[in-house]
Order: structure tokens, then sequence, then C-alpha cells
């Protein structure tokens, strides 16, 4: 896909890696855009990215199997030994894809950990066929305004999650709360890589599949599960105990009575979902028109 631009990155890197001067310049669409470079440094950070989804993930350690014992089947998962050259194949595909990205769209950019949802995604189609699905899947309104990094976007839905938290909840919100365990910690973290980077490989992408089809509001059924799956183990424990599990749940969730507690448990209308997301937009637009406002007053004045 973008072979012949990597080559060439790859030999300036080596030219440019002491000063971190600029690799290529990327045009924008329009004047907002242009001038954005794709520099040294954030090759070396998408590379980083790449290499963690992959050693955390071990998505390609893995391969499911069906096995039947008794009467009833069981999927496991078998360790396999990776051949280092497939895995160098895939870190470049990865690698690839990020790159096509910048330059699809400049005004975006690489957003810390995107690597995770197109890692995720390209574990299941080839290089080509894995771009154009990321690129559509991360246009949802929702991805691209974190990727710009909307600071007013992720409060809110940190704001929204601590609502229902505090209902469902709540007692394990009291004592978050006690300990100083802001909810910005890990969920921020939860959404922007869909749990990937938190949760064994089979669930995250089971959760994908399911954000796919049902939305935003999965991603908090899934986080509020995940906090009720842990509950009577998280009230007997202190602030970094908490924070350690929460960063790395991998090992330590049994996915079908995860999804049990999703379905039976996380009871979140829809249609209630939404007018909560449009009423703080609302709300946090309302803000913004003020202080300008204020501020435009200041200035005659």
């Amino acid at each position: 896909m973008l072979q012949a631009h990597q080559s060439h990155h790859a030999q300036q890197a080596d030219e440019n890696q002491q000063t971190g001067s600029s690799i290529e310049m990327v045009s924008g669409s329009d004047e907002s855009t242009k001038g954005r470079i794709i520099n040294y440094r954030m090759i070396t950070d998408m590379e980083h990215d790449i290499d963690d989804f992959f050693m955390k993930t071990k998505c390609l350690e893995q391969v499911p199997q069906s096995r039947k014992i008794g009467t009833s089947d069981f999927d496991i998962t078998l360790p396999i030994r990776v051949d280092e050259d497939y895995l160098q194949e895939k870190k470049k595909a990865l690698l690839n894809m990020l790159l096509s990205f910048l330059v699809y769209r400049p005004d975006v950019g690489y957003f810390w950990n995107m690597s995770y949802i197109a890692g995720t995604i390209l574990h299941y189609c080839e290089e080509a066929e894995a771009f154009i699905c990321f690129a559509n899947f991360v246009h949802q309104s929702f991805f691209i305004q974190l990727f710009f990094g909307h600071v007013l976007d992720v409060e809110l839905r940190v704001q929204i999650f601590d609502s229902y938290f505090k209902e469902i909840l709540p007692d394990l919100f009291t004592h978050f709360e006690a300990l100083e365990i802001e909810t910005s910690l890990f969920f921020a973290d939860w959404i922007l890589t869909i749990f990937v980077k938190n949760v064994d490989f089979k669930i995250a992408c089971r959760i994908m599949d399911n954000l796919i089809l049902d939305g935003e509001i999965f991603l908090v059924k899934t986080g509020l599960a995940i906090l009720s799956y842990f509950q009577t183990k998280f009230l007997k424990q202190c602030h970094f105990q908490i924070k350690d599990q929460l960063n790395d749940m991998r090992g330590c969730i049994d996915e079908h009575k995860l999804f049990a507690i999703i379905e039976d448990q996380m009871l979140i209308k829809e249609d209630e979902f939404n007018k909560e997301i449009k009423k703080q937009k609302w709300g946090s637009q309302k803000g913004k028109i003020l202080t300008l406002v204020m501020q435009m007053e200041e200035e005659v004045f």
C-alpha cells in the first residue's frame, strides 16, 4: 500500500535520526492541514506502539481450535511458535496502514495507541482490505472527535460513565472516590483502544464486534460490567492494586461470565443514553459560547 513511501522513510530515517528533522511533507486538503509533516519521531512512536500491540495481545501466538469433551464443545487456545519473518511482515503491514491513514487524513494525524485498533482489524484482513475497514471504522464521529484530541469529548464520556457507575455500582463508586481513583485514569484508555490493550485479545475482538452492532453504548456497558466483575475483589484492595488490575486484566476475566453480566445486569436504555450524550454536548457547547461572549465583552470595555 505504502511500500514505496515506507522504503523512502526508512532510507531518510537513518539520515535524520540524530536531528529529528522531517522525513516527508504531507499536503493537506486545505490551508489548515498544509505543512503537516511525518517526522522521525512520529515513525518511532508508531513502531513503539506496534511492538507494544503484538507483545501485549500475543495475537499471532495463538490459534483457536474446537475440542469435543464428552457431550460439550469447548473453544480452546493453543500457543504456537511465531515465525520471526512473519512477525516482521505483520509489523510492516501495520506500519503501512498507519502511514496510509496519515496521508489520507493529515488533519487527524497519528493518535497515541491507534495501532491497537488498526492491528486488531489487520489480524482478520489482508493489508489493503484492513486499511479500508480501519478508515471506515474510525470515521464514526465518536472516534474522529477523540483522535482530534478534543478533551471535552473525552471528559463528556467520562462524566456519562460516572453517572451510570454511581447509579449501578454505588458501593464501588464510593470506594473509588475514597481512594481517589478517577474514572479518567482508566476509562479513556479503555475506549480509545476498545479494551484491546487491557483484556485478552479474544475478548477484545468480541467487544469490537458488539461495538459495531450496538454502537458506543456497548463500551459503557462493558466498562461497567468489568467493574462489576471485580467489585468484590476491588472493595478489599488499595489504590495501586486496583489501578494495576484495571490496566492489565489479561488472563483474569472469564469471557462467558463477563458477557453474561453485560447482558443481564447492564440494562442501559439506548434512547436514554443518546439523550444524555446530546444533553452533555449541548451543555459543553453552551459553556464555550458563554466564555467567548464574556471575552468579547471584556475586549470591548
